[in-house]
């Protein structure tokens, strides 16, 4: 029997999904940063919290939408230019995007040790940080539908990673831009097949 607040979760975790058509309908700013602080509750490695997120809304959204379909437009393999223009589609239609940044507070700090912490052990600080941003994007998501809003994760380019540096002279990498807004009721959105637990999980006990 599950109690109160782990099945509220169970049911927020169960619930979410890749929202992929919005409504042209704003979002209040004080629901985006619910969303935003979610984000910044996240773990990271010796609490770093490597993470920024920039919102983008109006004619800047639509700019950045340019840029990535610019860059989708030089894909040489059909099949993931479709996935990449259809990303394009997704951020032209939500109202607003939050780019995440990875500042790589912990390994810039590190990285003049590197040579005495060994290679190999600071590319763990890296994957870390990495990690805790993707901790720190699941947090939104989930804080996202709880307000019943939608949310899609779409890759970020280099091009518009690199442009995107300089316009707003924020020393980081962008490693995602998420669309943000309120689904389209015409678009429900199914929850893909997930593997069954016995595939993907194994308890295993020394006897």
């Amino acid at each position: 029997m599950l109690s109160s607040k782990a099945a509220l979760l169970k049911e927020m975790i169960d619930g979410r999904r890749s929202v992929r058509h919005f409504l042209n309908k704003t979002v209040p700013a004080d629901l985006i940063t619910k969303v935003i602080e979610a984000g910044r509750l996240a773990p990271s490695p010796t609490n770093t919290q490597p993470w920024f997120f920039l919102v983008v809304s109006g004619e800047e959204k639509k700019d950045l939408s340019r840029l990535v379909a610019a860059e989708a437009k030089t894909i040489q393999l059909e099949g993931f230019r479709d996935i990449g223009l259809e990303a394009v589609r997704i951020l032209d239609e939500a109202p607003h995007i939050i780019t995440v940044w990875n500042m790589k507070r912990l390994s810039k700090r590190l990285k003049k040790v590197k040579d005495l912490i060994g290679p190999r052990y600071y590319r763990n600080y890296e994957r870390a940080e990495r990690d805790s941003i993707a901790c720190a994007i699941e947090n939104m998501w989930l804080m996202a539908h709880a307000l019943g809003l939608g949310m899609a994760w779409i890759m970020a380019g280099l091009g518009t990673a690199n442009r995107y540096q300089k316009k707003f002279d924020i020393d980081g990498e962008i490693v995602a831009h998420l669309g943000l807004g309120y689904a389209s009721p015409a678009h429900p959105e199914e929850r893909t097949t997930r593997k069954p637990l016995e595939e993907i999980s194994w308890f295993f006990k020394k006897t």
